[in-house]
C-alpha cells in the first residue's frame, strides 16, 4: 500500500476502520455503513480539501483495513505509539470532526462496543 498522507481521504478511512477494529474485528456491516456514507464524505472532504477520487478510495479500502489489523491498536489504554500514529495522520480540526462522526456512525452498524466508545471518547477529548 502507498504511504498514507496526513489529512487525506485514506487517513480518514484508516481512522474509521481503526475505531471499528477496537472490538477485535471490522464487520461487514461496519464496512457497508462506511461505504454507504462515501457520497457524503466525498462532498465534505471535497469542500474542505479538494480532490476525492471515489474509485481510488474503494481500491484502497482493503489495503487500509489490512493496515489497521496489522497495527492492532486494540488495547484499552491508548499507547504512545498509537497516539503518535493517529496524531500524524489527522491534524486538521475540521477533519478531526469528520473522522469522529463517521467512525461513530460506522462502528455503530454492529452495535457500538465499549472499546469503540472508549477510543472515540479519547480522540474527542484529545482533539478538543
Amino acid at each position: 500500500m502507498k504511504k498514507i498522507q496526513p489529512n487525506s481521504s485514506e487517513a480518514v478511512a484508516l481512522f474509521v476502520m481503526y475505531i471499528c477494529n477496537q472490538d477485535g474485528q471490522i464487520s461487514k456491516a461496519e464496512i457497508k455503513e462506511f461505504q454507504d456514507d462515501f457520497p457524503y464524505l466525498k462532498r465534505l472532504y471535497f469542500d474542505i480539501f479538494g480532490e476525492f477520487i471515489y474509485e481510488d478510495f474503494l481500491d484502497d479500502l482493503d489495503a487500509i483495513i489490512d493496515e489497521v489489523k496489522t497495527n492492532n491498536f486494540t488495547d484499552a489504554k491508548v499507547s504512545k505509539q498509537e497516539r503518535e500514529f493517529i496524531s500524524k495522520l489527522i491534524t486538521d480540526p475540521k477533519l478531526c470532526d469528520i473522522c469522529l462522526l463517521e467512525a461513530k456512525h460506522a462502528a455503530a452498524a454492529d452495535m457500538l462496543h465499549h472499546k469503540e466508545k472508549h477510543k472515540l471518547a479519547y480522540w474527542d477529548q484529545a482533539w478538543a
